[in-house]
């Protein structure tokens, strides 16, 4: 027969039975009570600290243990915080403006594409009528600076309709012929002082002022006057006036009628030409006169006419060599299309074939080869016939010539 204590559960905790030794028992509670007295002082040490600072959770429980890599701890933010919005930290700085004026919003929309807000007639008057004023004004400098000869000041005025927006001022370089203002104005400035030439007349204004027109100078002027009014450096500067219209507006095939390339080409041969031609006749200008007959010192003379002779050949030579270096850069570009159909450069090349041809005659006659030499000879009557059949193709193209070049082209 089985006892009621017998079936005790199993989970009954049975506490052991522990022996004292004699005189121990109330050291031993000492100790316990001083021990969980110290532990509870920890606890709230700890309780306060982690109130008094901020610094963030350690989740260990060991504050010796940190983990340096936690975003919390990196961040210096307080796990117990809630978290900032989903914008921060890049949401913007929240204006302190008000709500913009009127004005404000006329000039935004009317600033999107399409606008959206029209400017006021009124405006649009008044901002046309200033700029009109504007262009009127600049307009009267330029043309009075060009009157006067000034054209250092002329050229400032162009300059700055120049950097004006096309649509306020109407002026654009290529049309109206403003592109031939602007290669004048480089061609003849110079100082800034105004420089006159012989032959400009002085005409009295109102306001005591004077201006200077041109007029056809007296030939003892000119003869007197070595010195040239273009000067090698507005030569220097209008030809890279061409040469960047040249660069800017090439040849467009879907506007033939525009101006383009072209129309510069033309104008800058012409002007290479001219700097040429020019040059060696101020260079025969500066020469001695020939020295009259004497008897006394026939050797003498005889010595300073061949040196006359010498200097005109070489000068002569000079402008043959310029003259088959402008041959060459229009052959280059007549060489592709649209250029080699093209009735003005081809015309002008033409003209500088027999330009060419008389220089050859001309060299060869002060060399002393007064029948021709077969070196002379050929290069002659090789530039004539590339005149010829330059000519020839002017008129095959719907072109014309003067009078005096008809009788080259048969």
């Amino acid at each position: 027969m089985r006892l009621a204590a017998d079936f005790a559960p199993i989970w009954e905790i049975v506490e052991p039975k522990t022996t004292t030794t004699p005189g121990t028992g109330g050291a031993a509670s000492r100790r316990s009570k001083k021990r969980s007295r110290s532990k509870q002082s920890e606890e709230e040490a700890e309780q306060e600290e982690r109130q008094s600072s901020p610094r963030p959770r350690v989740r260990s429980r060991s504050r010796s243990r940190v983990d340096v890599k936690d975003q919390y701890y990196v961040a210096g933010y307080d796990p117990d915080q809630p978290l900032p919005s989903a914008s921060f930290p890049h949401s913007p700085i929240p204006s302190k403006r008000g709500v913009p004026s009127q004005f404000e919003r006329e000039d935004a929309f009317a600033s999107l594409n399409p606008p959206l807000q029209v400017t006021p007639p009124s405006q649009q008057a008044e901002q046309s009528s200033l700029q009109r004023q504007h262009v009127s004004v600049m307009n009267q400098i330029l043309h009075i600076s060009l009157l006067r000869g000034d054209y250092h000041r002329a050229g400032q005025a162009f300059s700055l309709l120049l950097r004006a927006a096309p649509s306020k001022t109407n002026i654009n370089l290529r049309t109206n012929g403003n592109w031939g203002v602007g290669a004048e104005i480089l061609l003849r400035q110079g100082k800034n002082n105004p420089r006159q030439t012989p032959g400009h007349r002085t005409f009295a204004h109102d306001d005591n002022d004077s201006f200077s027109l041109p007029s056809s100078p007296p030939q003892a002027d000119v003869e007197e006057s070595n010195t040239p009014f273009i000067s090698s450096d507005g030569i220097a500067a209008a030809k890279a006036y061409y040469e960047a219209l040249i660069l800017q507006h090439p040849f467009d095939k879907l506007n033939p009628h525009s101006t383009d390339a072209r129309t510069f080409y033309p104008a800058l041969f012409s002007l290479l030409i001219y700097d040429a031609s020019e040059g060696a006749k101020a260079a025969l200008a500066r020469l001695p006169p020939p020295s009259a007959p004497s008897s006394d010192s026939e050797s003498d003379q005889s010595d300073q006419d061949n040196e006359r002779q010498a200097a005109t050949t070489d000068i002569k030579r000079a402008e043959l060599s310029s003259a088959k270096t402008i041959a060459r850069q229009i052959d280059d570009i007549l060489v592709s299309p649209p250029y080699d159909r093209f009735v003005p450069l081809l015309r002008l090349r033409g003209m500088v074939a027999l330009w060419e041809a008389d220089l050859c005659q001309a060299v060869a006659k002060d060399e002393g080869h007064h029948g021709g030499s077969n070196l002379a000879d050929d290069m002659t009557t090789s530039a004539r016939n590339t005149a010829r059949d330059a000519f020839r193709r002017v008129i095959s193209h719907g072109g014309t010539l003067p009078n005096e070049y008809l009788r080259h082209a048969d």
